[in-house]
């Protein structure tokens, strides 16, 4: 999305999220199948999410499903999942518990946790992948979040995209493991660095 329309969780930027759409039963063999997905009235890209009460899960995607696929055959490998540990550092002692963490990846995974008086904070059931992780508070005041100026509008900020990433704590999580001692910084991030242009080829 743009920066005007970024995505805002907990006062903080964060990737635009999907929503879920159709559920299917495993069964015992390990196949599913999830029918009438009415494509003509679904754009975009598709995820498959599989969280087990095993304590295994798998995020597969995206996965593009055209207009004129009748079947589509997915295999979903399926991990153990791992969790995330650790504490927000610098929350304002009128704030102690009361400053959210927030979870993203790169595709449908959205979570948050309430961080404990004292910083501390827990993701369980994670399935295997790279994260992003802020920490805010629905009235946090954050210079990645545009406040138009409704006099004199800015309208390279429909042409920008939002930079979620930025200012994120990134955290690879692996198969049955625990990600210790993540620290994330509860003050704002600091302004959005602009990507670089790309520079000119030389021609011979």
């Amino acid at each position: 999305m743009n920066r005007v329309n970024a995505a805002i969780r907990r006062g903080r930027t964060v990737p635009m999220n999907g929503y879920e759409w159709a559920w299917s039963r495993v069964e015992a063999d390990g196949s599913f199948a999830i029918d009438d997905l009415a494509i003509d009235t679904r754009w975009g890209s598709w995820f498959l999410v599989y969280d087990g009460t095993d304590g295994a899960s798998a995020v597969v995607g995206p996965l593009d499903i055209g207009r004129d696929d009748r079947e589509v055959e997915v295999e979903i490998p399926v991990l153990e999942h791992g969790s995330i540990e650790g504490m927000v550092e610098h929350v304002p002692e009128a704030m102690a518990g009361q400053i959210w963490v927030v979870l993203f990846d790169d595709g449908v995974v959205r979570r948050e946790t309430l961080a404990s008086p004292d910083g501390a904070f827990r993701f369980d059931r994670l399935p295997p992948g790279r994260y992003g992780l802020k920490a805010g508070h629905d009235g946090s005041k954050d210079p990645h979040v545009p406040s138009l100026d409704r006099e004199n509008p800015d309208p390279t900020l429909w042409q920008k995209p939002a930079e979620p990433w930025q200012g994120a704590v990134i955290v690879a999580v692996e198969p049955g493991e625990t990600a210790e001692r993540v620290v994330v910084d509860a003050r704002p991030p600091g302004p959005i660095v602009e990507p670089k242009e790309p520079e000119p080829e030389e021609k011979p």
